[in-house]
């Protein structure tokens, strides 16, 4: 049975992308590859989507009407600096050609996995083009997020699949809920881990956490949250328990990555190793058949990417931890990827701090942050960021009720002609009836900075050491902890530790609505 995955189709409308549900994954591919006479899909999808699994998946059984489908996984095609002959060296002469006379259909699994070094200039869009002019009129191709275009404005350094013509750009979705929730309900006391395990079902979503999960379900302890490492490791560690050197293996994988990492100079591509550095690891059969992979090249590789992402993770969590308070280290300023990121998630646990109760705030140490990527305000990438001096930031935002003072000693500012500026408080500019405690909003970027000014040097407030708007870099690490968590409290959504629109609030409530329980998790 092909996982019941289904997608959504992007296509450029001037300066609009537009989203088009396409249904069943499997059906929508047969519909589209049968109408072309020359062209593609590009399928997208993050770590864990179940882009690799759908690709063998349709070779395996094919689709009604069409040619017969070969997979081939571009990190193959990434060990020879020709393309055209790492295909035919990974898909052989007579199935190329056959491709090539569109009487084969190619998967080309996985284009984040193969080096814009091959062959060429080291750009993604001119190793699209020569992939594609050589594997027959019709192809299907995967890929991770961010190699291609998939908004408006775009990265030069990206794919732009949009406008090329007889290409279409497709986005996997999530596993349907009720599928994962009614698969593992059906599983020996899965139904309690369902109710009581906070973060699982979200989890599962992802075909490969999915399929994590249920291999991994009778060691997932019952009323605790779990996150995408506490999966994997429950899987690993547990499901795949071999015997009494059991944890030195994992200990030893995790050697092999990081020893890897390294020597690649910190690269993201997954490391092809030499049978007889994987015999000197003394790995147990089971362990090794789970994970590791045999190349037609020679080698071996991690079977999915994010076992060697987990791996790292593992080694990265407790070196953030260590260098708080310190300078930068060998990991500061390295790309992360988001399987990285997520993994490292729930390892490393709150970040220390210090508060100063009387004057509502907490002290930041320097060090080592995950920074950046699709949560970033700046859009930078993912990343290892460095936090170079520490700072206090304050605990809560800044209130109506604080900034109508700073209004009351600056009564010019009522009479300001600006249509944006405070629209909510009317046009005299008056405090409004009930939000004394809420947080200040609509306000220009200078008005902030006017506003710390004043703070700064106003004597009835608490001494502030010379307040100031926060860099990017300050404020990203006191949201978001050394890890890079989507939320204070982690990467889980929860509803009812926010103030949010699913809860029935239509308002802003004050500062402190929620307590600290957020902080509680973020900090320690």
């Amino acid at each position: 049975m092909i996982l019941p995955l289904t997608a959504t189709a992007l296509r450029l409308d001037g300066r609009v992308v537009r989203q088009e549900p396409k249904g069943d994954v499997a059906d929508a591919l047969r519909e589209h590859l049968l109408t072309l006479v020359r062209g593609g899909v590009v399928l997208l999808g993050p770590f864990g989507s179940g882009k690799s699994t759908l690709c063998a998946q349709l070779a395996e059984q094919g689709l009604e009407g069409l040619p017969p489908l070969t997979v081939i996984p571009l990190r193959v095609v990434a060990r020879h600096a020709d393309i055209g002959e790492g295909l035919r060296l990974a898909v052989g002469a007579q199935r190329l050609a056959e491709a090539q006379a569109g009487e084969r259909i190619l998967l080309l699994d996985g284009l984040d996995e193969i080096s814009t070094t091959v062959g060429g200039d080291g750009s993604f869009q001119r190793l699209f083009d020569e992939l594609l002019d050589r594997v027959g009129p019709r192809w299907v191709l995967t890929c991770r997020p961010g190699w291609f275009r998939t908004q408006v404005e775009h990265d030069p350094d990206q794919v732009d699949s949009l406008t090329r013509a007889g290409v279409v750009t497709w986005v996997l979705d999530p596993l349907p809920l009720d599928v994962v929730r009614s698969t593992i309900a059906a599983m020996p006391d899965g139904r309690r881990r369902l109710i009581s395990v906070e973060g699982m079902l979200e989890l599962a979503t992802s075909p490969v956490l999915y399929q994590a999960t249920l291999a991994a379900l009778p060691f997932i302890e019952p009323g605790r949250p779990i996150h995408p490492w506490g999966v994997f490791d429950a899987w690993i560690r547990h499901a795949l328990r071999t015997g009494p050197r059991h944890d030195e293996a994992i200990v030893e994988l995790e050697d092999l990555a990081w020893e890897a990492w390294e020597s690649a100079a910190y690269s993201l591509e997954v490391p092809l190793f030499s049978p007889s550095r994987i015999a000197a690891a003394r790995l147990p059969d089971r362990l090794r058949q789970a994970l590791l992979v045999n190349e037609l090249t020679g080698g071996l590789r991690f079977g999915h990417r994010s076992v060697y992402e987990f791996l790292l993770a593992s080694r990265i969590a407790p070196r953030l931890a260590e260098n708080q308070g310190h300078g930068p280290d060998a990991l500061s300023g390295r790309r992360l990827t988001d399987a990285m990121r997520a993994f490292v998630v729930g390892r490393t646990g709150p970040m220390g701090v210090r508060f100063d109760r009387r004057a509502e705030r907490a002290w930041i140490p320097r060090g080592n942050f995950i920074a950046g990527g699709e949560l970033s305000l700046d859009e930078r990438p993912l990343r290892i960021a460095h936090l170079d001096e520490p700072c206090w930031v304050a605990r809560v935002p800044v209130t109506h009720a604080e900034y109508a003072r700073y209004i009351a000693a600056h009564p010019e500012e009522r009479d300001r002609v600006d249509a944006h500026y405070l629209q909510h408080w009317g046009p005299d500019r008056a405090l409004p009836d009930g939000l004394d405690d809420a947080p200040i909003y609509n306000l220009w970027p200078e008005d902030a900075d006017r506003y710390a000014a004043w703070y700064a040097d106003h004597p009835e407030q608490p001494d502030f050491g010379g307040a100031r708007l926060p860099t990017a870099d300050e404020w990203e690490k006191a949201a978001r902890g050394i890890d890079g968590r989507r939320w204070s409290w982690g990467d889980n959504w929860r509803p009812a530790a926010g103030i949010v629109g699913e809860l029935g609030v239509n308002r802003p409530l004050g500062v402190r609505a929620f307590g600290a329980a957020g902080e509680a998790a973020l900090y320690s």
